[in-house]
Order: structure tokens, then C-alpha cells, then sequence
């Protein structure tokens, strides 16, 4: 009987040393240092890029964060009882864009959006194409694609282009920034005079623009195409509920107004979960 208990003991004995040893300290170093560490479910914020946990043995998942830098997501297994060190460095997602003109009244646009006149100094972009347009007065200078390489700063001197100045056609502007080539000229199907022959024979439409492309447009709950898209056929003068929705983003919705004439510009910003 004695002997019985002694089995009994080392066995219990034996169970809790595996429990306790069936654990690992990992550490995990994340840069830049501001970031958000997922591990498994479990969500940490880090402000010096560093983050000690005691795992249990076997498969993880883990994913790494941070604005401006592009997610990272992996796994790992812990398999004995030896610290593990896991290094995580997040590739920027922006890249610098920086605009000279000689002209003190340009009026400069990037993706239709005004940021400034003859001189913008680094400002930041998501990296990708993005549609530069500057204007001269009633002349436009330049309306071309212009490409921002993720981590770089590039200068653009819009003097320096070898381009004659031309009268703006405002149906240009719902001419999407992928069918508009780095010399300005357009490579989509549909030809200014369709765009506005569409124009006039709808009553009223929406020109749905996005940091984002491929994004779902919902109009009123109803799905309607992806951004960049102009929603036509819309009734003047009322309020549409506009929706943007893709995996990895936040959805967003705005009410847009529509304009009786023309074409109502709706720009919605989306940002990463």
C-alpha cells in the first residue's frame, strides 16, 4: 500500500513538472517601435518595440501593425523549452512626393484633391499611382499618372515637363487614373465626348474616388461597382447613402448630395482595421 502511494505521488509529481515545463518565454522585437502585436488573440500596443510572453508549447499566430507600414503576419512553433526570439521588421507604406513650379499661381491637385500652389514640400503618399494635375490659370499643364515607390522621396519639377498647356475639359476628370499614362495621355476606351454624352443623358451622377482601389461601392445598400467608378443615372437633387467596404479596411459610409447638374465629386478616405 505504501508503495502504491509513492507511484502515485512521483506520478503527480511528473504531471506537474510536464505542465510547468510545457511553456516557453518568447520574445518578440518589432520595428518601428510604436506598433500593435497580435499573438494568437490577444492584442498588445508597444512603445519601445518590445514584448516578452510565456507560451505554451506548440503552433502561434502572430501579426504585426503600424500606420504608415505595411502588416505583417506569420506563425511559429514552440516545440522544447529554449527562449525564442522573434524579430519583426515592417516595410514602409508610404513613400514622399515633393512638387516644384516656377508658376507662384499653380494650383496643384493630387488625386483631385488641392494640396497646395508652385511648391509642395514631402508630402506623404500611400505608395502606388496617383493622378497629378496642375493647373495655370484656365490652362492645365499637366493631368498625368504619377507613380510613389514605397519608402523613396521623389521630386517632381513640373518645369521641366515637355508639354504644351491645354483647355481643361472638366469630363476629364471622370476619366479614372488608370487609363491616364505618365505622359498625360489617356489609354481608356470611352473618349471625352462619351463621358460627356453620359453626362447629359443622365439626370444627375456621383464620381466615387478612394485612397483605395477595387474597394466595393454600395449606393443606398445596393452594390454598384468598385472605386474608382462614376454611379450615373441617379435622381438630382437627393441624398444617397454611399458605402465603401474592402477585406483589411474599415468600412465607411458618407451621405453625398447630388447636384442637379453635372457630376457630384465624392472623395472617401479608407483606413486598415
Amino acid at each position: 500500500m505504501r508503495n502504491t502511494h509513492i507511484y502515485i505521488i512521483y506520478a503527480l509529481l511528473l504531471v506537474c513538472s510536464v505542465t510547468v515545463n510545457a511553456q516557453q518565454w518568447v520574445t518578440f522585437t518589432v520595428h518601428p517601435n510604436k506598433a500593435i502585436l497580435t499573438v494568437d488573440s490577444e492584442r498588445h500596443i508597444l512603445f519601445n518595440g518590445s514584448l516578452e510572453l510565456l507560451l505554451p508549447l506548440g503552433n502561434h499566430f502572430y501579426s504585426a501593425e503600424s500606420p504608415g507600414f505595411e502588416s505583417f503576419a506569420d506563425t511559429f512553433n514552440l516545440c522544447d523549452d529554449a527562449r525564442r526570439d522573434i524579430i519583426v521588421v515592417l516595410q514602409s507604406d508610404y513613400g514622399y512626393l515633393s512638387l516644384l513650379s516656377s508658376g507662384t499661381k499653380d494650383k496643384i491637385y493630387i488625386d483631385q484633391q488641392e494640396i497646395g500652389t508652385h511648391r509642395v514640400q514631402s508630402v506623404r503618399y500611400k505608395a502606388g499611382t496617383h493622378r497629378l494635375t496642375v493647373f495655370r490659370g484656365e490652362d492645365c499643364l499637366c493631368d498625368q499618372a504619377v507613380i510613389v515607390t514605397a519608402g523613396t522621396k521623389k521630386v517632381f519639377n513640373i518645369d521641366s515637363l515637355n508639354v504644351t498647356p491645354f483647355v481643361w475639359d472638366p469630363a476629364r476628370w471622370l476619366i479614372p487614373v488608370t487609363a491616364i499614362g505618365a505622359d498625360g495621355q489617356v489609354t481608356d476606351s470611352m473618349s471625352l465626348a462619351e463621358v460627356r454624352a453620359a453626362i447629359e443623358l443622365d439626370s444627375a451622377a456621383i464620381n466615387v474616388t478612394s485612397n483605395v482601389d477595387g474597394a466595393e461601392i454600395l449606393i443606398d445598400d445596393r452594390v454598384v461597382g468598385t472605386t474608382p467608378l462614376v454611379i450615373t443615372k441617379l435622381i438630382a437633387n437627393r441624398k444617397y447613402l454611399i458605402t465603401l467596404r474592402k477585406p483589411g479596411f474599415r468600412s465607411v459610409s458618407r451621405t453625398i448630395h447630388v447636384a442637379p447638374d453635372g457630376v457630384t465629386e465624392a472623395y472617401i478616405k479608407m483606413k486598415k482595421h
